[in-house]
């Protein structure tokens, strides 16, 4: 009896010290805040795709939109318990459109209304979760995607070596400019990236991605990165309301 309490103790304290740490590295304020328009340090995450759009599919039929929620809200939730500000672009299982009468003016649509709510903060960092697919099965990892706006590559680079660190020692991924057809990206106006957590058509990869705890730890790692970036700058950091 003795002997569990001692570690839960132990456990008690390690986590309290985690906790403690990381807050340091990201802001002097440690408190819980709602989002609001025109707030600094806003986190916004975009679970990509959503509704009538399902992204890649694999090849045991798991949708990549569902993937993206699951890491998304993960994501949320340790940001929030961290103290940060969020801001989703979803929450559930529906895109940012549903009245376009065909499905190729519907993305449109879901793309721009993506892009208005980034412009809604102007201090904020824009991080959206997706899934990969290749022709073949041997590509693996994750890989980020950042925009040309300013800040958005050392954002990258920070979420892309905690990830590899902390999650997939082996990754020996690098970090991508976005190009004209990333829609999202190449318009964004604020710090923004696209994580590509890894590839449904590796079949390692979506072993991972359909594990709870594997998506709680890839979660966990990007805003470790976020983190990692911030307390380089001031663009994001937990809110004194």
């Amino acid at each position: 009896m003795v002997k569990r309490v001692l570690v839960a103790v132990l456990v008690l304290a390690i986590v309290t010290v985690t906790v403690s740490a990381l807050s340091k590295g990201i802001g002097n304020n440690f408190n819980a805040a709602a989002a609001r328009p025109s707030d600094s340090g806003v986190i916004i995450i975009d679970a990509g795709h959503g509704g009538f759009d399902g992204g890649a599919v694999a090849f045991d039929g798991t949708l990549e939109k569902d993937l993206n929620l699951e890491v998304a809200l993960e994501l949320q939730r340790v940001a929030k318990a961290l103290g940060f500000a969020t801001v989703m672009v979803r929450t559930t299982d529906k895109s940012t459109d549903s009245d376009g009468e065909q499905s190729g003016s519907k993305k449109v649509k879901d793309l721009k209304n993506r892009l208005q709510l980034m412009n809604k903060y102007s201090n904020s960092v824009f991080i959206s979760i997706h899934m990969n697919k290749y022709s073949t099965s041997q590509p693996n990892g994750t890989q980020v995607f950042y925009s040309p706006f300013e800040g958005s590559k050392e954002l990258a680079e920070s979420i892309q070596n905690s990830v590899a660190q902390k999650v997939q020692p082996n990754n020996k991924r690098v970090i991508k400019p976005a190009t004209r057809d990333i829609y999202l990206l190449y318009n964004a106006t604020t710090p923004a990236v696209i994580v590509e957590c890894g590839f449904l058509s590796n079949p390692s990869d979506l072993e991972n991605l359909c594990s709870k705890n594997y998506r709680n730890e890839l979660a966990f790692a990007i805003l470790c990165g976020i983190m990692v970036n911030g307390s380089r700058n001031s663009t994001v950091s937990t809110q004194n309301l």
